[in-house]
This record gives C-alpha cells, sequence and structure tokens, in this order.
C-alpha cells in the first residue's frame, strides 16, 4: 500500500519512487503484486494501481453514525498521553470514531487480501490510519505485514522509538518485519524499541529507488537531467533547501539568503506532504524577506536526485533527504533542534553542520563547500544497503511466508 504523494513526474509518466521499484524486485522473484494506493491522482502512472480512497471515502461515511463504543478505564491515562506528546488531549468521541473506521477499513481490506490470495503486505508508512487497518486485516489472515523504510526510522520520529513493552499478545497493529534502507537504520530500530524483540523483525533491503538513481539506471529522467544541467552549468554554488511541514525554521534561511553572495542560487524545495496553501505562504514569505533569491521553479519540478546532482551544499530542519544527499556527496546544513539530535554523529564527522542563525550558516555552507564529495558518501556506507540487499531480505520475507503456511 502506497500513497499518491510519493510519485513523482518523470519525462513521462508518475512513478512512485517507493511501490515501482519495490514491484520490479518482487517480479524478478516471480511475484505478482497489487499496488493499493490512497491519495489524489497523478496520471498518467508510470505502473497500474488500485485507488482505494473513493472507496474508503464512502466506508468511513456509512460508519460515522455507528457506536457508542464503551469509554474504557485506562482512557484517562491515554488521555494524559496524548495531551503530552500532542499538546492537545484527545476525548473520548474522537478516538471512537477513529476505532470504528479502523475496524470497518480492516474488515474490507481482509476481503480484499483474502480475495487476492495475497502472501505479504507491504505498507510505506506503518502509522498512517489506513495503514494500520491493513495490518490489522493481515494479521487475522495470518500473512506478514511490513513497513517498507519511507523517511527516519530512528530515535528522532516518535512511531519508531520508545516501544519497550509489549503486549502478553503481541501487536495488532504493528508491521513483523521493518524492511530498513541499511544496516545503521535497522541497529537503531532495534535498539530503540526493546519490544520489538520478540514481535517485529529488522531487513536491511536497501532503499532501491535510491540505488537506481545513484547507479545512474532512470533513462526516464534523461530529459530532465539535461534540462537542469542547462540551467544550473555556470553557477558558482548551488543551495538545495529542502523544507518540512508545519515548521518554523525558516527565520535563519531566510536571513541568510539576503545576505549571500549574489552568485549563489538557493533552491526553495516544498516537502511533498505540504498543502497547496501552506506552499502559498511560504512562497510569499521566502520571496518578501528573502531579497527574491528563492527559487522554487525547477527546486520542486526536478526529482531530489537530480537537484542533488548538481547542489553543492544542502540546507534542512531535520529531514531523511540529509541521508540521501550525504549518498549523493552532498553535505548537509541543518538549522533545526531535532536535526542536530538526529545527525549528531554526522555533525562529529565533519560532514553536516548545525547552525541556528544566519551567520552560522552561511559560515557552515563556506566550511562545508569543501569536504569532498567521497568523504559524505563514506559516512553512510552502512546507512543504504546494496541493490543486492534487496534480494536476501525478500528471501527472508518468503521463508516467513513458508513458515506461516506451515503451521496455519
Amino acid at each position: 500500500m502506497t500513497s499518491s504523494g510519493y510519485r513523482i513526474r518523470t519525462d513521462r509518466c508518475y512513478y512512485d519512487v517507493f511501490s515501482d521499484p519495490l514491484r520490479e524486485l518482487l517480479r524478478r522473484h516471480d511475484m505478482n503484486t497489487i499496488v493499493w494506493e490512497h491519495g489524489g491522482t497523478s496520471v498518467p502512472r508510470c505502473s497500474s494501481s488500485a485507488r482505494i480512497s473513493p472507496i474508503l471515502g464512502t466506508l468511513m461515511s456509512s460508519t460515522a453514525a455507528r457506536g457508542p463504543l464503551q469509554q474504557p478505564v485506562w482512557f484517562g491515562d491515554y488521555q494524559e498521553l496524548t495531551g503530552c506528546l500532542c499538546n492537545e488531549p484527545l476525548d473520548w468521541p474522537s478516538l471512537e470514531q477513529q476505532i470504528l473506521h479502523l475496524q470497518q477499513r480492516s474488515l474490507l481490506f481482509e476481503q480484499w487480501l483474502r480475495r487476492a490470495g495475497a502472501r505479504l503486505l507491504v505498507n510505506v508508512c506503518w502509522y498512517d490510519p489506513i495503514a494500520m487497518a491493513a495490518t490489522l486485516a493481515a494479521r487475522r489472515c495470518g500473512i506478514p505485514a511490513i513497513d517498507y523504510q519511507h523517511g527516519l526510522q530512528d530515535e528522532s520520529h516518535i512511531a519508531y522509538v520508545g516501544w519497550d513493552r509489549a503486549p502478553a499478545g503481541g501487536f495488532e497493529l504493528v508491521p513483523d518485519f521493518f524492511w530498513c534502507w541499511g544496516e545503521n537504520q535497522a541497529e537503531r530500530l532495534h535498539r530503540a524499541n526493546p519490544a520489538f524483540e520478540r514481535h517485529s523483525a529488522t531487513l536491511a533491503g536497501g532503499f532501491q529507488w535510491f540505488n537506481l538513481c545513484r547507479a545512474g539506471e532512470m533513462p526516464f529522467l534523461s530529459k530532465e537531467f539535461k534540462e537542469a544541467r542547462r540551467h544550473f552549468a555556470n553557477d558558482s554554488r548551488i543551495i538545495l533547501v529542502t523544507l518540512q511541514k508545519n515548521t518554523d525554521f525558516h527565520a535563519p534561511i531566510i536571513a541568510a539568503m539576503a545576505f549571500s553572495p549574489p552568485e549563489w542560487r538557493w533552491l526553495v524545495r516544498f516537502h511533498r506532504g505540504s498543502d497547496e496553501a501552506e506552499k502559498a505562504a511560504l512562497r510569499i514569505l521566502y520571496r518578501k524577506e528573502g531579497g527574491g533569491r528563492a527559487e522554487f521553479g525547477l527546486a520542486n519540478e526536478c526529482a531530489l536526485y537530480t537537484l542533488l546532482r548538481f547542489a553543492d551544499v544542502h540546507v534542512t530542519g531535520h529531514s531523511t533527504c540529509c541521508l540521501e544527499a550525504l549518498g549523493f556527496g552532498v553535505p548537509t546544513v541543518t538549522v533545526s533542534k531535532e536535526g542536530r539530535r538526529a545527525f549528531r554523529s554526522l555533525i562529529e564527522q565533519g560532514v553536516v553542520f548545525h547552525a541556528e542563525n544566519e551567520g552560522a550558516l552561511l559560515a557552515g555552507i563556506n566550511a562545508l563547500a569543501a569536504v569532498a564529495a567521497q568523504r559524505c558518501r563514506d559516512t553512510v556506507e552502512t546507512t543504504f544497503a546494496p541493490a543486492s540487499a534487496g534480494d536476501a531480505a525478500l528471501r527472508t520475507l518468503l521463508a516467513a511466508v513458508r513458515d506461516r503456511r506451515g503451521t496455519a
């Protein structure tokens, strides 16, 4: 299961950077795939998928009036916890509707899984409510559920840290396997979640899209690459800024733009999850306060990995793009406290610089511009497993399928 937000525009179609390469890997192992896609629609798509949002929307409307469920005795403690984590306590009627929707969706997913004779369920982002419903359905069908890494999968993200105790019967909504980009992420995930010891396994299966692009095996981005090269060929320094949703680290970036040398180019890329209202507000903010230096066109039209082939330095808050940039030989300046925590070891190795004001940001860009590309790539060698790791991880999953069938 994937989201339409993961598709990027290529020379000829919209390509899902997670499900499309994984689908090809499964095909090499003689496995057929069905892709469920929720969210909007981007056409033409490079591969077919079943758009499930309209069906799920109808289902939610039909269950809106169902209930009521009795408020459990533990809800007070849960409400206090959500208040601490989210700064806003969750009321029972809201949680009740979420439970009802999850149950109804899971029943529908169970029908689809059984009808398809599915052997594996792969979710991109396991903690999405729709993915949780599918995982619950997979549990009832007796098939393994997998979370395919789509971003930071370590102590910096609440969904991947603090799982200290497991229920006696195990988790119903947590996947059986976490497919990680490399050994580094797998080890950190395992270390940060003792409860996963007997419930969930980690697999360093690699990031197929990353490996394909770094090896230059994506011919349908060739036109885009040529266009980018034409635009950036004569620039002395290109700074790629990757933004995140609902964050407030813009001030030092905007100030640095305004005071930077005129020959520097600032490419500002929105987060894939930002809505049009947020994008419009950010365009106004950056253009007004940044001296007109922010460029949004190619920064959002091109694929991230196309841009990283031309960028000299990458700037972000705490985006996973930091790791991907290093994999392409591009160092990063992080401007958020979360980034300092998430990338502490990389800061210590000198390939990431932390800055909290415009002066430090400009100094960091100047310092990192001299860092060798190979040095950057070396620091994330264990973060991204080689292409062959995907085949090994898939063999492990297929063995799990056989084991479950043998005990059924």
